[in-house]
């Protein structure tokens, strides 16, 4: 069985032309290497205020009719503040194979069927229908949302606080991962979204809000072949079957780290009808990069000395950074942040960098301007300055004036006692 698992596209105006690259590539991909289910972990939009009649709501409808021209598609909610509960208006969507889209943790299984050589019409099944109609799923998926406390509080009536959230979680994936045993031979995987205790998260990716955390310890009580999260944009396996996806663009500047997004395969035995009668552990999960654009991060302090190399102003210094970053990659952008005297920023141009950068060849450029006041400096170097002979000396470098030896000698036997 293949699954090809992604999450965090974060689709948004701003970005759209970058975000639908990346996520077309993905499907083309797809188009090219079939798999037997989609899953998308969470956090499709960046705003749950992302407008219907927009090019990047039309992208994500597009996208996923794609999708279910291939295979069975699998969607939970993310993060409430990017997309809110927007993906249920997903569940319109067509194609030749159903989708499933859950804002509330639930378990339903996969079963397949056919009206003739090229029409499916498999469905997705609640485990209480499967088991009553005596229904053999061609795998199992649990979908887990990422929780909130608004959640729980509405939803199981229980005190608003983390023991009592983290006590009922342990309910939940004890009682799916217990559901699940009883269909033996058949593929569990875990749809998720949200925050795993140790994974390592991008190196500027803000996490908004106190997440909810769950331990591994909880995700293996659901007895799951594959688990699949999104919510952390970098994407990384953390042993026992449990994968992050991560995004497939990067979100912001300083995210070097590669993004795509994961092909899993389970392997095992099946009948004639493709059903499984035993499923081999071997578990094999391959990182499929995606075209995203790299986007560099540089910061200049021009307050400090050596930050230019003797004889090269900064326009200089970022051109050789430029030179550097394209050497390695076709497609990127960069943020320059500059730190300069409050007096000399003035005379720092940003239209002008901007202009060279993009001329340079970057896709995108962004430039912003520290100004550092000369007198917190030297403020500094009084509060800095360990006896008061030292204090007095630096006081008076700040007014341009000399110390007088005499009260030099007067501050140490003060300083004396």
């Amino acid at each position: 069985m293949k699954i090809i698992h992604t999450a965090d596209f974060h689709f948004r105006e701003k970005d759209y032309f970058e975000i639908k690259k990346c996520v077309d590539f993905i499907v083309d991909y797809a188009f090219k290497n079939p798999p037997d289910l989609f899953v998308i972990s969470g956090d499709i939009t960046d705003s749950r205020f992302l407008d219907l009649d927009t090019r990047s709501s039309r992208a994500i409808f597009t996208i996923v009719n794609q999708m279910l021209d291939l295979a069975p598609v699998a969607i939970v909610c993310g993060t409430y503040s990017h997309e809110g509960k927007s993906p249920l208006a997903l569940r319109s969507c067509r194609g030749r194979f159903p989708i499933l889209v859950s804002d509330l943790p639930e378990q339903y299984g996969y079963v397949s069927g056919q009206d003739d050589v090229d029409v499916f019409r498999g469905e997705w099944m609640t485990l209480e229908e499967i088991q009553r109609d005596d229904f053999v799923p061609s795998f199992i998926i649990s979908q887990i949302p990422q929780p909130t406390k608004q959640y729980f509080v509405n939803q199981l009536s229980i005190l608003d606080t983390d023991k009592a959230i983290s006590t009922a979680m342990d309910s939940i994936f004890t009682s799916f991962g217990s559901v699940v045993d009883e269909f033996d031979s058949i593929p569990h995987i875990v749809n998720g979204h949200g925050q795993i205790g140790g994974a390592f998260i991008s190196e500027t990716q803000q996490l908004i809000g106190v997440d909810i955390e769950v331990s591994k310890a909880q995700l293996m009580s659901l007895n799951a072949d594959l688990v699949c999260y999104g919510h952390i944009h970098k994407a990384q396996a953390m042993g026992d079957g449990i994968f992050y996806a991560g995004s497939p663009t990067r979100m912001n500047h300083g995210e070097t780290e590669d993004k795509g997004f994961y092909e899993h395969t389970i392997y095992g035995i099946t009948d004639s009808y493709g059903k499984y009668i035993s499923i081999n552990p071997d578990l094999r999960s391959n990182f499929i990069k995606t075209p995203a654009i790299y986007l560099h991060n540089a910061k200049l302090d021009n307050t400090k000395d050596g930050c230019h190399a003797p004889g090269v102003d900064i326009m200089d210094t970022i051109k050789m950074i430029c030179d550097v970053v394209s050497i390695d990659h076709d497609e990127w952008g960069i943020k320059i942040t500059i730190t300069a005297w409050q007096d000399e920023a003035k005379n720092i141009n940003q239209a002008e960098i901007e202009r060279v950068v993009l001329d340079l060849g970057a896709e995108r450029v962004k430039v912003s301007i520290i100004r550092k006041p000369r007198e917190t400096v030297r403020s500094e170097k009084v509060l800095e300055a360990d006896t008061l002979p030292d204090k007095l000396i630096a006081m008076a470098e700040m007014r341009g004036e000399t110390v007088q030896e005499s009260i030099l000698e007067k501050a140490r036997m003060v300083e004396a006692g």
